[in-house]
């Protein structure tokens, strides 16, 4: 019931619980036509108990929205729980597979670093072996260059004394 239809009952309500305590004009009120004559007293308790009756008909139908109400709230709690249950078990899978996944890059980051590290070393080892053949080379080329030069100096030492022995040969030949 809206409230333009509970103020329009408790109004005919209090009409017939006032036409029954004033006193009357005019004579007795019209009794409606299905019902006998009454007096004061029992306008007033009809009226009573129809206010009583309003009153838990009121109460019967809060009662009934407030089930209602309820059913729905619950229903809504329900699919809250639901929806919240989902989403934390959806979390929690996020959340292992976001693990796995660190672990996966974590794994891998440590290969790449171990693979960056080994690459290092056989850098390093790789360059003090071409420093040693270098030092190798350059002391080889310095040895070949010593021997090159003192075998030009011998040759030319040689030359010298073939020279000399050939002129000596050509002096005692025009002496002879």
């Amino acid at each position: 019931m809206d409230s333009e239809q509970l103020e329009k009952e408790l109004a005919r309500v209090w009409q017939r619980v006032n036409a029954a305590s004033a006193p009357w004009e005019g004579g007795p009120p019209a009794a409606p036509e299905s019902q006998a004559p009454m007096d004061a007293p029992s306008i007033a308790r009809e009226a009573s108990l129809d206010a009583i009756n309003l009153i838990k008909r009121q109460s019967r139908g809060e009662s009934i929205r407030m089930a209602q109400l309820l059913e729905l709230k619950e229903k809504q709690a329900a699919e809250l729980r639901a929806r919240l249950d989902a989403a934390q078990t959806e979390n929690a899978a996020l959340r292992r597979r976001a693990q796995r996944e660190d672990e996966i890059v974590y794994d891998k980051l440590q290969a790449v670093s171990r693979e960056l590290e080994a690459a290092r070393e056989a850098l390093k080892a790789q360059e003090e072996s071409f420093r040693a053949e270098a030092e190798s080379l350059r002391g080889a080329a310095d040895g070949a260059r010593r021997q090159s030069a003192a075998e030009a100096a011998r040759l030319r030492e040689m030359e010298r004394g073939w020279f000399e022995r050939e002129r000596a040969l050509l002096l005692r030949i025009a002496e002879l």
